[in-house]
C-alpha cells in the first residue's frame, strides 16, 4: 500500500513552500492510500456516472457489469459485441484501447489532453486518475471540494482556485 510521508519529495516540497501546510501535514502524519481497480475501470465508471445522472449512470453500470460477468475491465469490454454495449445504454467505445495503454508513458499534460476529449471526463476525473492509477504524487487537485475546504480552514477565509495555486 503506498504511503505519503514527510520524506516523500512532493510532500517535503509542500511543507517547505507553505508553513500552514507543514503544520497540518505534521499533525496528520503519514498517509496510506489504496489503489483499487484499474485506470480503465475508474474511467469507465466516471464516464458512465456522468452520462445523464448518477441514478441512470448506476443503472447503466449495473447492466454493463452484468454483460461483463462482473468484471468491468478493458479485456471484457473489448470482447463484448458493440450491440451488447449499446443495449446497456452506452453509445460507443470512447477511446481506443491502444491509447489507454499509452497513458502510463504520457506526461501529465498529455494525459489531460487525451482523456478530456472524452465526453464525461473532466479535470477532476483526470486528476484522480493521475494520482491513484498512474501514481503521479505531484498532482494537487485544487478544484476538489475537500482540498478547497482544507485551504479555507487553513487560511480562515474563502479561497479561489487561483489562491490555492
Amino acid at each position: 500500500m503506498p504511503v505519503l510521508t514527510t520524506d516523500t519529495p512532493e510532500v517535503a516540497c509542500l511543507m517547505k513552500r507553505n508553513w500552514r501546510l507543514r503544520k497540518l501535514i505534521e499533525a496528520v502524519g503519514n498517509l496510506e492510500y489504496e489503489v483499487t481497480g484499474t485506470a480503465y475501470n475508474h474511467l469507465a465508471h466516471s464516464v458512465i456516472e456522468r452520462m445523464l445522472s448518477m441514478k441512470v449512470g448506476h443503472a447503466i453500470e449495473k447492466g454493463l457489469e452484468t454483460a461483463c460477468d462482473g468484471c468491468i475491465c478493458q479485456e471484457t469490454i473489448l470482447s463484448l459485441p458493440m450491440e451488447d454495449i449499446r443495449t446497456c445504454g452506452i453509445a460507443a467505445r470512447k477511446m481506443p484501447e491502444e491509447e489507454l495503454a499509452k497513458l502510463v508513458d504520457m506526461t501529465d499534460d498529455e494525459v489531460r489532453a487525451s482523456l478530456m476529449r472524452i465526453r464525461g471526463i473532466g479535470k477532476w476525473t483526470v486528476d484522480m486518475c493521475l494520482i491513484f492509477y498512474l501514481g503521479r504524487s505531484d498532482i494537487l487537485p485544487v478544484e476538489d471540494g475537500a482540498i478547497r475546504q482544507m485551504f479555507q480552514w487553513l487560511y480562515g477565509e474563502p479561497i479561489t482556485n487561483a489562491n490555492v495555486r
